[in-house]
């Protein structure tokens, strides 16, 4: 049978009216937030409103030109949205929203969660749910805004039932067709026979009314809102391309509502006949919105209103599963990408579920930048070198911005591949040591007490030496000046004192070498300025010797005369 346009027209306007449609899901067990209905509170204004109180609610508004509303309640059973709220002048169209919840969760239930969380249990609040203490559930519908006037789908009292319409008997007895009444004329009240004859139009066929197709139609079918019904225990609409020319398309395909086979699988396919392929499965029972593609093309898993390109939801840990199976000779590996309340992270699954990866909340920008030339910031944008670490905390206070951590020695190593030059520096329980690796030597090594030991020479970077006191021109004290100094600072001039060290004054080495060889040349120049008057004295002490002798030598000839 070839079914006319008005079929496809008629089809069309039944997802028109099934997208307005307020569709209820529910993610939790029985006896939850119940049924949620929802009102009309003033010219831009609606309130959603659940049976029960809850724990928590959040609902999401999405419409046209990005528009993007959240709003989270707790502890109450209804919550409010203005649409002026989202926007100063809000864009005429369709708008969606979101409604879920959660019940409400003492203490002690919060507190276990928790713990598990920690433990790494994935599977605790699924466990929670089954028991009936942990429940959760989330409704979704759409309205128009349109020259200024909200128009909600079935609001016509002031409140909707998110469950949907129910028809009483007379109303489907008002929704009999003339098509009903063709189907009672070919067959009786009591027999599902059909006729058997083929029908065979050769024109377009325009059916006003509804109709069903399979073993099972009865006569006096009630229809309801079905347009198009097909109804039997094998439900099939196949499509067979019978293009032969060389180059055309061929391939066949085919909507298959359910498995045939007893204990088979209740679901939606997509078949591939020609492949013997099924690229497109829907379960029975696929939590509401479990893939939804909205008028911009974003893709939403769990949500009806997606706001990024993929936009993917869930109660408890969203996540896209990364699995590499062996049918390409590889090793099997398996890799997880979520984020919750904790963190975001890469899962090995395939290793203990290690993670190897995370993310905390509140993490600044830039915390981790790995730029085109493979240099890798560290709080830092635009990294100068392999490893740039940049901390921006409060200026001038002292922060670790980088640690070593080890359940033993923790050692930094400093390889030059092209020398082979190997540095080691490692801190151990009798101090840090820095070696070179291969010689089996601690070039240096600094205690806890801060004593340093070295295994060569000391060499500094001191680039004034005091020989300008050898040169023409330097004013040396005199001794005399010199002590008086000494007796009245009680130190060396040139050289801090005692009291300066002990007011916690660092020593500077090079300063302090510099300062003491000052001293020592100096003291060269007063031991040459002694030696000089040394001498002197020498040459006198010998000349009055001579005289003293000469002296003698007369007295000496004088007295002898005299006998």
């Amino acid at each position: 049978m070839k079914l006319g346009h008005s079929f496809f027209a008629a089809f069309s306007a039944l997802i028109l009216i099934s997208t307005l449609m307020a569709v209820p899901t529910y993610g939790g067990t029985t006896g939850g937030a119940g049924d949620v209905t929802l009102s009309s509170t003033g010219p831009s204004a609606l309130t959603w409103t659940t049976r029960s109180v809850f724990g928590s609610a959040t609902l999401q508004v999405t419409g046209p030109k990005h528009f993007d509303f959240s709003r989270t309640v707790e502890s109450d059973s209804s919550i409010a949205f203005d649409l002026y709220e989202g926007a100063e002048d809000p864009r005429d169209g369709a708008y969606r929203w979101t409604l879920t919840y959660r019940s409400p969760v003492d203490a002690a239930l919060a507190e276990d969660i928790q713990e598990a969380r920690d433990a790494g249990d994935v599977c605790f609040v699924d466990e929670l749910k089954e028991a009936g203490r942990f429940e959760s559930g989330a409704w979704s519908g759409s309205f128009l805004w349109l020259g200024g006037e909200l128009i909600v789908p079935e609001l016509s009292t002031g409140t909707e039932s998110l469950t949907g319409p129910d028809l009483d008997a007379a109303s489907e007895g008002a929704l009999e067709t003339e098509l009903d009444v063709l189907a009672k004329a070919g067959a009786s009240q009591d027999s599902k026979a059909l006729p058997t004859k083929d029908f065979v139009i050769l024109d377009d066929l325009i059916v006003d009314g509804s109709g069903c197709i399979g073993f099972d139609c009865a006569g006096g079918e009630s229809f309801g809102f079905d347009t198009i019904r097909l109804k039997e225990h094998n439900l099939r609409i196949k499509f067979m391309d019978t293009s032969f020319a060389s180059g055309y398309p061929t391939n066949d395909w085919q909507l298959t509502a359910n498995s045939s086979g007893r204990g088979g699988m209740d679901r939606f396919s997509i078949d591939d006949i020609s492949s013997e392929q099924t690229p497109f499965t829907i379960e029975a029972r696929a939590r509401n919105h479990a893939l939804y593609v909205d008028d911009a093309g974003r893709i939403g898993f769990g949500t009806a209103a997606p706001v990024t390109e993929l936009h993917v939801v869930s109660g408890d840990t969203p996540t896209l599963r990364l699995e590499q199976t062996d049918a390409s000779a590889f090793t099997p590996q398996t890799w997880d990408v979520a984020g919750n309340e904790v963190s975001f992270f890469v899962r090995d699954a395939s290793n203990g579920s290690t993670l190897p990866f995370r993310i905390r909340p509140d993490a600044d920008s830039n915390s981790l930048v790995i730029d085109g030339e493979s240099q890798v910031g560290v709080g830092v944008s635009d990294a100068t070198h392999k490893l740039h670490v940049r901390e921006s905390g409060s200026s001038g206070v002292l922060r670790i911005v980088g640690k070593l951590e080890n359940n033993g020695p923790a050692s930094l190593q400093l390889l030059d591949t092209d020398s082979g030059d190997n540095w080691v520096f490692t801190n151990k329980p009798t101090g840090f040591e820095i070696s070179k690796g291969g010689t089996g030597n601690i070039e240096m090594e600094l205690d806890g007490s801060g004593n340093l030991t070295i295994l060569g020479q000391l060499t500094t970077g001191m680039n004034v030496y005091p020989d300008y006191v050898f040169k023409e021109g330097y004013e040396l004290r005199s001794l005399d000046e010199l002590a008086a100094f000494i007796e009245e600072n009680g130190h060396l001039p040139g050289i801090r004192s005692e009291s300066e060290v002990d007011h916690g004054e660092r020593v500077n080495l090079s300063e302090l070498s510099r300062g003491l060889l000052e001293k020592v040349e100096e003291l060269t120049l007063y031991t040459l300025q002694q030696h000089d008057e040394a001498r002197s004295m020498r040459a006198t002490i010998d000349e009055q010797l001579k005289r003293i002798e000469r002296l003698e030598a007369l007295l000496a000839g004088s007295e002898a005369l005299s006998k």
